[in-house]
């Protein structure tokens, strides 16, 4: 009985640290390189902040970072599955 309540015990503990990590990583900013170079930042429901710490308001400009973030994320898919299904990247 006691090692079932130990097992348990560990297997709650690892699920809530593991749920309480992705939490954290995920309402976290994202920095990313913009379409001009410079770092912008993504936050968690889709805003934008310049460089300097700015929120983007130019419609204009949202549109540049929706693009960059979108290209960030579609290469990231990209490198991922090739990884995943062992072929060197750039072969």
């Amino acid at each position: 009985m006691e090692e079932i309540l130990i097992l348990g015990g560990s297997l709650v503990f690892v699920l809530v640290f593991i749920w309480g990590a992705r939490t954290f990583y995920y309402r976290k900013p994202r920095r990313f390189t913009g379409h001009d170079g410079r770092k912008w930042t993504w936050h968690p429901g889709g805003s934008y902040s310049d460089p300097q710490g700015r929120k983007v308001t130019d419609p204009a400009m949202i549109a540049k970072c929706e693009a960059a973030w979108a290209e960030l994320h579609e290469r990231t898919a990209r490198e991922t599955a090739a990884i995943q299904s062992g072929r060197l990247l750039g072969d």
